[in-house]
């Protein structure tokens, strides 16, 4: 048996990042009383709804996180929420970004909530526990 050469055509380049499809509306009746805020960031900003609310659940889980903390296989942990933005230049990422409210909150706890948390341990109503953290 005699190979014979068959011939070869070669195709085109092919780009190596594929177009995304727009994603789903944001389901703003989810954010309850977040809601508001969230539309009048949007419009102040004049970003898009999801990152403004990413950016509001983002402080929301900040201001929330040291009053319960999560059972996991390793021992309790921060009730915690990750977020990841991506999204092209311009479209007003750092402008909704939450650092400088965390900034301010931590700068309030540490001022306000500590010394209160601390007398609520004394009363008994609160204990410190791993971590500096405190649990009611």
């Amino acid at each position: 048996m005699t190979a014979h050469p068959q011939d070869f055509t070669p195709e085109s380049p092919q780009p190596l990042m594929r177009e995304i499809p727009p994603g789903a509306p944001f389901p703003m009746e989810a954010l309850g009383p977040l809601r508001q805020a969230v539309e009048a960031v949007a419009d102040i900003s004049q970003a898009p709804i999801a990152i403004a609310a990413q950016s509001a659940l983002s402080v929301a889980s900040l201001a929330v996180q040291g009053f319960a903390d999560v059972e996991t296989l390793g021992g309790d942990a921060p009730c915690s929420l990750f977020c990841l933005t991506i999204a092209e230049s311009g479209e007003r990422k750092s402008t909704c970004a939450p650092d400088q409210i965390a900034r301010r909150f931590q700068r309030v706890r540490t001022t306000t909530l500590q010394p209160l948390l601390e007398t609520q341990t004394l009363l008994g109503h609160a204990r410190l526990i791993e971590g500096g953290r405190f649990a009611a």
